[in-house]
């Protein structure tokens, strides 16, 4: 009777060592003669067996040996909320590491440079149509004829709590540190930024002149938008 075929389709061995013609081994006259035949017949079936078939037969065990004992589900409910928590933990000490007042303070202080500068340049077309510069006018009040210029026609307000712009025209009038014929669109009162711990900086974009943060005060600080000399006031 012949034998069933073993698992993954591969004969059993014993079936393919009886299976195998004689014609598949080879023989000198003299081992026929001495009789040694039956010894290396043994030898033969089994090397025959090692080079053909045992490698077959140890890759498909191995194959549903790992199938069958390491099968990946995939992720669990538990393991899944594991990860979720581990990744809110994370996402809190992230946005503790970040200051989230100290961004709100660069992000107007980035809109206070881009507004000075935006009024200067209003002011500049000002001047070109009609041949001269505003005169000056007192804190966040817009200078007459400079509301087709401006943005929605309105004085902007400032980016900080308590900030005002300022158009400054202090053309005729000598300033504390001795410039003259300074005007400039300025940003006053901005906290945070003067050493002193006072709000006393601004932030300024000069149409004319040196520029100054304060004409009249020389407690004031500040930073100009445009100067090419100097960046940070310091007396």
């Amino acid at each position: 009777m012949q034998e069933s075929v073993g698992e993954h389709g591969v004969e059993p061995w014993t079936s393919v060592l009886s299976g195998l013609r004689s014609s598949q081994l080879s023989y000198s006259p003299k081992e026929k003669i001495s009789g040694t035949r039956h010894a290396h017949s043994d030898v033969l079936y089994h090397a025959y067996f090692k080079k053909r078939y045992l490698p077959k037969l140890c890759y498909f065990s191995y194959n549903g040996y790992v199938k069958r004992h390491f099968r990946s589900p995939g992720l669990t409910l538990i393991e899944l909320l594991v990860v979720v928590a581990i990744l809110a933990i994370l996402a809190v000490v992230v946005y503790s590491l970040i200051d989230p007042a100290e961004q709100k303070k660069r992000v107007n202080y980035a809109h206070a440079k881009t507004g000075v500068a935006e009024i200067g340049r209003a002011v500049q077309i000002y001047e070109a149509n009609n041949s001269g510069l505003p005169d000056d006018v007192s804190r966040n009040i817009m200078p007459d004829g400079l509301a087709p210029h401006i943005r929605g026609g309105v004085w902007p307000a400032g980016p900080f709590e308590g900030s005002v712009y300022d158009y400054d025209n202090w053309k005729d009038e000598e300033c504390w540190d001795g410039s003259t014929g300074n005007v400039q669109i300025t940003l006053r009162q901005v906290p945070g930024y003067n050493p002193d711990g006072t709000n006393n900086w601004a932030i300024y974009y000069v149409l004319e002149g040196t520029g100054v943060p304060h004409c009249r005060e020389p407690l004031f600080k500040g930073e100009c938008v445009n100067c090419h000399s100097y960046t940070l006031y310091s007396n």
